[in-house]
């Protein structure tokens, strides 16, 4: 999940909630999150039905953690299925076994990609993939199908069997493309 304080991007992570209350892990302190009394914030995370925006206000409690507290729902703001986004990421492709393509995406959604092609892959097949995401130490992997290939040889895989946690890093990753980078 994202944590934003004046328009800053910070990576963060739910250490526990309580009602109205979340203790989070965080990347980095902006100076804002200092103030005793804390900051307007809020944050951005994937939930089952797609990207989410809580508002709220933060401030730190102890060295890279800090405090979220928010007496409002969470606002849906695009379905998880419907998140795109023309965004380059390094991607792997097996070809055959033995035989991987190093390449790029061309565009990204939380259950595919467009990756810059020519690759010589035909409709249909099923390939082993590893997608390398921003601030992820491992490259999420996979199956995916080949689900098209355009006139330019850029091709379209529509990624397999994924857990939840692995969507949902997919999806806010190219989230996060569409409205600006984190820290």
């Amino acid at each position: 999940m994202t944590l934003i304080v004046d328009d800053g991007r910070v990576r963060a992570e739910v250490l526990e909630t309580t009602d109205g209350r979340l203790e989070l892990e965080v990347a980095t302190a902006p100076p804002s999150l200092r103030n005793p009394g804390g900051t307007d914030a809020r944050l951005e995370f994937v939930a089952e039905r797609g990207a989410c925006r809580l508002l709220g206000t933060a401030k730190m409690v102890a060295e890279l953690k800090a405090e979220f507290r928010h007496d409002v729902a969470p606002q849906l703001l695009l379905r998880g299925d419907r998140v795109r986004a023309p965004v380059t990421m390094k991607i792997e492709v097996e070809i055959s076994p033995g035989d991987t393509k190093v390449g790029e995406t061309r565009d990204l959604r939380a259950n595919g990609a467009l990756i810059v092609g020519p690759i010589d892959l035909d409709l249909g097949r099923l390939v082993l993939y590893a997608l390398y995401l921003p601030g992820r130490e491992e490259p999420i992997k996979g199956q995916g199908r080949v689900t098209r290939i355009a006139e330019n040889g850029d091709v379209a895989i529509h990624f397999g069997d994924m857990t939840f946690t692995q969507q949902a890093a997919i999806a806010l990753a190219v989230f996060e493309a569409r409205v600006g980078p984190r820290r």
